[in-house]
């Protein structure tokens, strides 16, 4: 079995090695993701619809409103993305799709540089990409209009301009721009870059000192205060207070901690009743906030006993988009239906592997290897998968808040298949490509 295993192993490097397997991973990423919108023309509902509706009435009217009024229950960036779309080539849900796929390549080819660059291999960067190129639950996201795909380029994009770039005042203010986007897009995009400098100063420490790494600190997030600055001028106007990004923290966070809470998204009469569900969505958040703030407080046991069902439903599966791609689907024959229910099956399986591998980079770099390799393993996917994680046992747990760290995670996994990469006789790649772990 082992000899197999092995073959098998040296057959797909040999194809990884290929001098034109950038080029065709990213072909082939693209085929599929057009075959897929084309095939499985999953039409908007549910938040997807109210994204669709949402952008369309932001290109006609430049306004962001539900029922007449103003809104910022839900973050305005992807819509408003939508709403330029839209401008430029009118409203079409094949155009956002359209849009997916072309961010989704970007995201590839993003991935593929900072592994690169955070392994110093480009074996492991080419499993990456590879491994992406496939992934069957984000493949499935090309025909959702939901801000996952969004976010995690703009999110990328801000680490690339950081990691990739040198460190210097207008590289480090254009990613704050586009750390603020990522933020108004997805609040949780907030504090990535102080997360990035306090991980670059520990792993670099002997080369940047901290007052460094403080003044880029507060040069990001000066770039990063102007791009929210606007939003929140609206926001204050439309409701005469302080709302940074979005009316619904305090509501996500009573939906989470609350006596009917079971660690995911509940939501019903019973929980609604906390806050009197008056018209005013600003005043509702802030009821919302007390009540989750005032049960957390005297409820400590009950809050701790669900963090591991919060943490259960954050990671538990990864092909809600396959789902979501049935649900939006409407006079589709059964068999078509099962065709996609086995893609479930393919995709869990996958994700499965992703985590095995995961976690084998991260004991084989801190068990079974010597101890003074463990820094060179980068410590940033880490950090921010950590910093997720806690954000989520805060609020609750759902499938799709892991969405932007796949990426991430690949990474590593792509570390620890390529530890077992003996390059052929004619590979252009040195022993060095290996990657940091072995």
């Amino acid at each position: 079995m082992l000899t197999g295993l092995n073959r098998i192993l040296k057959s797909f490097f040999r194809i990884v090695e290929s001098k034109h397997f950038l080029l065709i991973c990213l072909i082939i990423a693209a085929l599929i993701r057009i075959g897929w919108v084309v095939l499985v023309d999953a039409q908007p509902f549910s938040d997807f619809g109210w994204y669709y509706d949402h952008g369309v009435a932001l290109a006609q009217s430049k306004e962001y409103i539900t029922n007449g009024v103003p809104t910022a229950y839900w973050p305005v960036g992807y819509p408003a993305f939508l709403g330029i779309l839209f401008s430029i080539f009118g409203p079409s849900v094949i155009c956002a799709k359209l849009a997916n796929i072309f961010f989704y390549l970007l995201i590839m080819y993003m991935s593929y540089i900072l592994s690169k660059r955070l392994f110093r291999s480009e074996i492991v960067a080419r499993v990456t990409l590879f491994v992406l190129a496939l992934y069957p639950n984000h493949l499935a996201y090309s025909s959702l209009l939901s801000a996952e795909i969004l976010f995690l380029f703009l999110m990328l994009s801000g680490l690339f301009l950081l990691i990739i770039l040198k460190p210097r005042i207008l590289t480090i203010s254009l990613a704050g721009i586009i750390f603020g986007f990522a933020t108004l897009t997805k609040p949780q995009a907030l504090f990535i870059p102080g997360i990035y400098f306090a991980v670059d100063y520990f792993e670099n420490r002997q080369k940047v000192s901290i007052a460094t790494s403080v003044r880029r600190i507060l040069i990001v997030y000066f770039s990063l205060s102007l791009t929210l600055a606007p939003w929140a001028i609206r926001n204050y106007k439309a409701f005469h207070g302080l709302v940074l990004v979005s009316t619904n923290g305090g509501i996500n966070l009573l939906i989470g901690n609350n006596p009917y809470a079971n660690g995911t998204f509940r939501w019903n009469d019973e929980i609604k009743t906390y806050f009197g569900n008056t018209e005013d969505e600003y005043i509702n958040n802030g009821k919302a906030r007390k009540s989750a703030l005032s049960f957390i407080a005297h409820n400590p046991l009950k809050i701790l006993g669900l963090l591991p069902r919060k943490l259960f439903y954050l990671y538990y599966y990864d092909f809600e988009g396959i789902q979501w791609n049935e649900a939006g689907l409407n006079g589709t024959n059964q068999v078509y239906r099962l065709g996609l229910r086995f893609l479930r099956i393919v995709a869990q399986l996958a994700y499965l592997l992703i985590w095995a591998f995961y976690l084998l980079c991260a004991l084989r770099s801190l068990w079974w290897s010597d101890k003074s390799r463990v820094k060179n393993l980068p410590m940033i996917g880490f950090m921010i998968q950590l910093y997720f994680t806690v954000v989520y046992l805060v609020y609750f747990g759902s499938p799709r808040f892991h969405f932007p760290l796949i990426p991430f995670m690949v990474m590593y996994s792509a570390a620890f298949i390529t530890s077992f990469y003996e390059p052929s006789p004619t590979s252009t790649f040195s022993r060095t490509s290996k990657g940091n772990i072995s």
